[in-house]
């Protein structure tokens, strides 16, 4: 009889996928669920992600080698994600805040202008106040020291304020919803102001008086109005010669 041939041995067990193969699979989740711009917490709490996307998600991070940490942007950690659109480069004196994974109703992933701060609390018109003091508004309004996520701010300088004529007022709106014909984002001088209430020659009248004026007359809280005061050409000292001499 002939021998018996051996059995067939079983193939062996195939290797467990990569982790570079798992980070792929969780970046094309991130990417058909627009996720690039935020955090990766964002795709176990966002209600656009499949279950087998969050079931990566468990995969990738809650292990004891996480393939990407739980407050990184997806974008940073997926090259393949598309490049973000630059932030807005008008008009002057405005401040734009781009949210990633903020739970508020919100616009997240997208620049979105601040009209608040702008009209509330000078945004538009003050660099720190944009830039830092609005971020960490935006910061706690979205619980990101608990939830995660991530604020990214931008500033529009204003146009410089004209520095004459001598003896001129001016002001700038951000917004001035009771007066349609009014142009907002802009210096414009105070020609009735000046010829009436005398806020050309008068800096606390320019200032104080004319600012009140400006914010009752648009419709919008004081930080809306920004007043800018040129002073009166300053008298020259007075002649030291010759003895015995009289100057007017």
């Amino acid at each position: 009889c002939p021998t018996a041939s051996p059995a067939p041995s079983s193939p062996p067990p195939s290797p467990p996928p990569p982790t570079s193969s798992l980070l792929e699979r969780i970046c094309d989740c991130a990417i058909q669920s627009g996720l690039c711009d935020q955090t990766c917490n964002a795709m176990f709490t966002s209600d656009s992600v499949s279950p087998e996307c969050q079931s990566l998600y468990a995969e990738g991070v809650c292990n004891s080698s996480p393939v990407i940490g739980f407050n990184t942007l997806y974008r940073d950690a997926c090259t393949a994600c598309p490049t973000a659109s630059p932030a807005p480069s008008g008009p002057p004196g405005s401040c734009y805040v781009f949210l990633q994974g903020c739970n508020q109703i919100v616009q997240n992933n997208k620049w979105v202008r601040d009209f608040w701060g702008e009209e509330n609390r000078q945004s538009g018109v003050d660099r720190l106040t944009c830039e830092k003091t609005r971020r960490r508004s935006f910061q706690t309004w979205c619980r990101m020291d608990i939830l995660g996520g991530a604020v990214t701010m931008h500033f529009n300088a204003p146009n410089l304020a004209p520095t004459s004529p001598a003896g001129s007022c001016y002001f700038y709106l951000t917004h001035c919803p009771l007066q349609a014909a009014i142009t907002s984002n802009t210096w414009i001088r105070d020609h009735w102001g000046e010829a009436n209430r005398q806020s050309g020659s008068d800096r606390i009248v320019c200032e104080k008086t004319r600012r009140t004026g400006f914010a009752t007359w648009c419709g919008t809280p004081f930080a809306a109005v920004t007043m800018h005061f040129n002073v009166l050409n300053s008298i020259p000292p007075a002649l030291t010669s010759p003895s015995r001499s009289c100057y007017i």
